[in-house]
């Protein structure tokens, strides 16, 4: 059950990037904001050897879409297209 709501999640993202264009959620998308917290959150405790959510798997979907791990990696990102 846990993987089929992650896939949901990823569907939503991929469709928002479809919209838009970028992946750069914004936080009134409360919903997909959080969830995008979470995985940031879940690579940040895989990167550090504590028990994670964020499978190979999860982590290969979310980098063929272009996901931004770092915030730092986003607004930089953010500001070239400027």
């Amino acid at each position: 059950a846990r993987d089929y709501s992650w896939n949901i999640k990823l569907g939503e993202l991929c469709e928002f990037q479809s919209l838009h264009g970028h992946i750069d959620v914004p936080s009134d998308n409360r919903n997909l904001f959080q969830w995008i917290s979470e995985q940031r959150f879940e690579y940040c405790r895989k990167e550090l050897g504590e028990y994670s959510t964020m499978t190979e798997e999860r982590e290969k979907q979310l980098n063929e879409i272009g996901f931004q791990w770092k915030v730092e990696d986003l607004a930089r990102n953010h500001d070239s297209k400027w």
